[in-house]
């Protein structure tokens, strides 16, 4: 085989020996639970069509190791566990671990940890963003060191890189338009922080259903802080101590719709029949308490990632032009929100 204008990659090497590109990855990666025959014959194959000049002396050069960091908000969520799990399992897969650091929502603890991975001379960075994080002055100096990075699900939109996330717009519009359809007209909308992207994209979602359905907007009925369950009990308990309460509540956290459900029952108030409530996230819980929510379909995301990831890395002779790759949600309809019991979704 002759070496075309764009170099060999790990794909010329899988298509001479017959093999997936994985398995040629792995074997160039000394992955442990490749074949050693194999192993042999990759890097033999690797050296004879000169991809062992191109590829793997150029990450030699650069120091970069075979290893992934990995920065979320918290480890304490489903959705991110899921997300991880998904992550790690298709890169270890190719011949990559994964570092994982957390920035319990604090933006100085987020760049701290970009620093500690880099100084590990990570291959790869993921990243979802604190709910303090607005500078993006630090990851696009990642950016500009030829660092692949993936921002997912939280995502500083300014940023010049490769995005996965989920149609928050649309699942928000979906839900809210179900919630119409049971019944309910006054909705307040629990909304998170709305400088961050999802709870913009989720609080827009809302308010376009609402002018669709010719519900006339209220802005005292959104409240901004509401993602813990305790902050969905106080903020329950404030909303509906009073005659003209919401009819039903839009969550942008299934945490806070817990704290909300467990507080309108401890007030008198029956779920549906009185109120209705959504969350976000499908959280395992929301099976349990009957409580409508939406799938964010968490391994899929960690697949795309991973993916995307590999994409960068691997193939450095094809030009990385910046993507957004969106995944789809489902709007899981239970208990909480059917007042309407024969009414479609």
């Amino acid at each position: 085989m002759k070496k075309g204008k764009k170099g060999i990659t790990i794909h010329d090497i899988a298509k001479t020996l017959n093999i997936s590109a994985s398995t040629v990855s792995r074997s160039l990666n000394d992955h442990p639970n490749t074949n050693i025959h194999t192993k042999k014959l990759v890097q033999k194959t690797a050296k004879k069509l000169n991809y062992n000049l191109n590829s793997i002396a150029s990450r030699l050069r650069s120091g970069r190791s075979n290893t992934i960091g990995l920065i979320i908000p918290r480890l304490d969520r489903e959705y991110f566990s899921n997300v991880i799990y998904s992550i790690e399992t298709n890169l270890y897969q190719r011949g990559y671990n994964i570092l994982i650091c957390q920035s319990n929502e604090n933006f100085e603890k987020e760049k701290a940890s970009f620093q500690t991975l880099l100084r590990n001379k990570v291959a790869g960075l993921v990243v979802s963003i604190s709910k303090e994080t607005i500078d993006s002055k630090f990851m696009e100096n990642v950016i500009a060191e030829g660092i692949p990075l993936i921002q997912f699900d939280r995502v500083l939109k300014g940023v010049k890189g490769n995005k996965v996330i989920n149609d928050n717009f649309g699942a928000a519009y979906q839900a809210v338009s179900y919630m119409i359809a049971q019944g309910y007209t006054k909705i307040a909308h629990y909304a998170g922080p709305l400088h961050i992207n999802i709870f913009e994209d989720r609080f827009l979602g809302y308010k376009r259903a609402l002018k669709d359905h010719g519900i006339a907007f209220r802005k005292e009925l959104v409240i901004q802080q509401g993602l813990s369950k305790d902050e969905g009990e106080l903020i329950t308990s404030r909303l509906f101590c009073k005659p003209d309460h919401p009819e039903a509540i839009f969550a942008s956290s299934d945490y806070a719709a817990l704290g909300a459900m467990i507080r309108l029952r401890e007030m008198g108030f029956s779920v549906p029949a009185d109120i209705g409530v959504c969350g976000y996230a499908n959280e395992p819980f929301t099976e349990l308490f009957g409580l409508t929510s939406i799938d964010q379909y968490s391994s899929e995301m960690g697949k795309t990632i991973a993916k995307t990831l590999l994409e960068s890395i691997e193939e450095k002779d094809v030009p990385d032009i910046p993507k957004t790759i969106t995944i789809e949600p489902k709007l899981i309809p239970r208990k909480s929100t059917q007042r309407q019991v024969n009414s479609a979704v």
